[in-house]
């Protein structure tokens, strides 16, 4: 669901559709996939197929990070260092 979800975010196959790839991640998410909550996360901090939303994008780099997702680590740092989405 990971990949489909790629797919559709880079045009590849398929039409780009940054919304019906949200909705993939979404899927593999809710099974706990790792990549799939780090690329919520950066949907959400870029605005890319959802309304850009920093504390959404935090909740989403989070669950990967705990997953034990490095990327989502890094990112999760940056907004904290930000302040983006965090106290």
């Amino acid at each position: 669901m990971t990949n489909r979800g790629l797919d559709f975010a880079t045009g590849r196959g398929v039409p780009q559709n940054s919304i019906e790839a949200v909705r993939w991640w979404r899927m593999a998410a809710a099974q706990g996939d790792a990549q799939a909550m780090h690329n919520l996360g950066v949907a959400y901090s870029q605005g890319d197929g959802v309304p850009q939303n920093d504390e959404d994008a935090v909740t989403w780099y989070r669950a990967a990070a705990e997953a034990g997702h490095a990327l989502a680590m890094n990112n999760l740092g940056i907004m904290h260092e930000d302040g983006r989405g965090v106290p």
